[in-house]
């Protein structure tokens, strides 16, 4: 059964906003251990290039799966076998995203793989990639729109998969895919929402030389809000 489209983004406003009011100090505590995780990744590992970031990432991991076990009241948060039902969903989810990814940076290598392109062809594809690639973030926007617009199926819906399978219930793509089914809209909106929001911030950053400071302060609450957003879709729409 494909769920009928009667979820509108006001909607999902208005029922994270409760969830906000009525929860904010407990909220309140997972923006701060957030921002402790943002600052230690940006001031203190300096990114993700440091074997460290490894230790981090489980770390991460583990804080998001505590979230949702929280709100969705599943005791206990932390010290449960179900915690290892989460990781095929989460390999599946990191797998379909970095394909996508990958796929998109090296799309204008492709030609080069096969016989009898022009001479002509091939000097614009070395132009473009030495270019316009190389030396210019234009090529990394470029990606990023198109991994936002095409973000409601390689993320956003993943996603509700593994909050499902956090919860003790299936991770399966396919029952989320079936129950999100005419909501593509909604969760591009959503998408775009928090793209703009986070392209703010780290603009911001950027004008001010805050060298990631005050990017890592700023995605905290919107990482938590996005958490909320995703947990009142899957209540909403598969929670039955």
């Amino acid at each position: 059964m494909v769920a009928s489209p009667y979820l509108s983004f006001r909607r999902l406003q208005q029922a994270v906003y409760g969830t906000i009011l009525s929860g904010w100090k407990a909220l309140l505590v997972f923006v701060v251990l957030n921002m402790v995780f943002s600052l230690i990744l940006i001031a203190g590992l300096g990114g993700v290039d440091t074997l460290w970031f490894l230790l981090w990432g489980a770390g991460y991991y583990f804080f998001n799966f505590v979230f949702f076990r929280w709100y969705f009241r599943r005791q206990p948060y932390l010290l449960t076998w179900k915690f290892f039902d989460t990781l095929l969903p989460a390999v599946k989810v990191l797998f379909v995203v970095m394909a996508g990814v990958t796929l998109l940076a090296y799309l204008p290598y492709f030609p080069l793989l096969f016989g009898g392109t022009s001479e002509t062809l091939k000097r614009a594809i070395t132009w473009f990639i030495g270019g316009f690639m190389g030396e210019s973030n234009a090529y990394n926007f470029m990606i990023s729109l198109i991994m936002l617009f095409i973000s409601p199926i390689v993320f956003y819906r993943p996603l509700l998969a593994w909050v499902s399978s956090v919860i003790g219930r299936s991770g399966s793509f396919q029952n989320v895919f079936k129950h999100t089914g005419g909501y593509y809209k909604l969760f591009l909106k959503i998408a775009v929402f928090f793209y703009i929001i986070g392209g703010v911030l780290w603009g911001l950053d950027i004008l001010i030389s805050a060298h990631g400071i005050l990017f890592a302060i700023g995605i905290a609450p919107l990482s938590v809000l996005f958490n909320l957003f995703l947990a009142k879709t899957y209540e909403i729409l598969i929670l039955d």
